[in-house]
């Protein structure tokens, strides 16, 4: 008994050998002769006689195709994967969204006309655009009002994304604003009656102390923000709101032509992958990928 159980532990050891499962499932299949199948291209399998099962032997050939899927996370090493392991074959479709974009690449797709010869698409790559923090933060507090203190606050954290004016110079501005109201009036007598209307405007003026002197709040301010990671930086305008509200000042912002930005930027990723992997995409999806 001893020996026996020397010998089996050092055949299980043996570089190069299945382990014994492995061994065990072997010999009950043999013992079956059953016959083994294979197709060109294909995994092996064999119909077990009786119950006519098939028993799949892909685990005991050596791998007859690539079975993989793979997901990266920035445009580079998308575009180095697809380098590496592309076919002549090879295709890459760009589904859209309202926020983004997934690229996926057929690594091993259907060969084109005249052939047609199909491919099993069983490789494959995708990269689903990802937003940068930065994008995030932005977007997030878009058409969201906030107190003098809490806009300050907002400026102070993402003050690096602010090209137009300056971050430094809008958070000082912010800091230091107070408000002014104008009012102005008309009038008009009506001669027939003796009557007067009374009509008046009022202008709330925003000012703030700077270096050199005293200025208006902007309009609109311009970032500086990529919005996948990855991407090129875009110039994004947006247009600075308040209102005086008792007991003091609400400011929010809204951003300009967000939808645009997304698609321009999507579109940008597009040409940045055909540029690098001489694959232009499909604007589309494939069904079961």
């Amino acid at each position: 008994m001893k020996d026996t159980q020397t010998e089996t532990s050092a055949t299980a050891a043996t570089p190069g050998l299945p382990e014994l499962p492995v061994l065990d499932r072997l010999m009950e299949l043999g013992a079956m002769k059953a016959k083994v199948f294979q197709s060109d291209g294909g995994e092996p399998f064999m119909v077990i006689p009786g119950n006519c099962k098939l028993a799949d032997l892909s685990a005991f050939a050596p791998p007859q195709r690539i079975k993989q899927r793979v997901t990266l996370l920035e445009v580079t090493s998308f575009t180095d994967y697809v380098n590496r392991f592309k076919t002549p074959e090879t295709q890459i479709f760009a589904l859209m969204d309202p926020n983004g974009a997934r690229f996926l690449a057929a690594l091993d797709y259907h060969h084109a006309a005249p052939e047609l010869t199909p491919g099993r698409s069983a490789h494959c790559a995708s990269y689903p655009t990802m937003a940068t923090p930065e994008w995030q933060r932005w977007t997030q507090q878009n058409g969201v009002e906030m107190d003098q203190a809490t806009f300050a606050g907002f400026l102070e954290d993402n003050k690096k994304q602010l090209v137009e004016p300056s971050g430094a110079v809008l958070l000082e501005l912010v800091e230091t604003l107070h408000g002014k109201n104008n009012v102005k009036f008309t009038s008009e007598m009506r001669t027939n009656t003796g009557g007067t209307r009374l009509h008046y405007e009022t202008e709330v003026t925003l000012r703030g102390g700077a270096a050199g002197g005293e200025v208006e709040l902007p309009r609109e301010i311009r970032l500086g923000i990529a919005p996948f990671v990855g991407g090129a930086l875009y110039s994004v305008a947006a247009r600075l709101r308040y209102r005086i509200a008792n007991p003091g000042l609400v400011l929010w912002y809204e951003i300009l032509g967000m939808e645009n930005i997304l698609r321009d930027s999507v579109l940008d990723l597009t040409k940045l992958i055909a540029e690098k992997t001489g694959i232009v995409p499909y604007l589309g999806s494939v069904q079961g990928l």
